[in-house]
């Protein structure tokens, strides 16, 4: 049977598939330095004093939308603050 392999592959054969073009969706820039996680913790305490637990909360949610602290270190802060509250 001619060209029967090719059937199992998932259809002929073509030159343009090379997978050495796969590029992947998963960024290696870690987010979070240390460094964001105090300034951002600094930021959310100052802001629990002053105008309470949800505007604090609210500013974490903001600062993990644009990546500056990752989901664990909101996590983190939370439950600092709820410590302090």
């Amino acid at each position: 049977r001619k060209r029967f392999g090719t059937v199992l592959k998932g259809g002929s054969k073509s030159d343009t598939y090379n997978p050495k073009n796969i590029k992947f969706g998963a960024s290696l820039v870690q987010i979070g330095s240390p460094k964001m996680f105090e300034k951002v913790g600094e930021e959310a305490m100052f802001l629990l004093e002053n105008n309470g637990f949800d505007t604090a909360s609210l500013y974490i949610d903001k600062e993990v939308k644009n990546y500056s602290i990752s989901g664990s270190q909101a996590f983190q802060l939370r439950q600092i603050m709820q410590a302090f509250a």
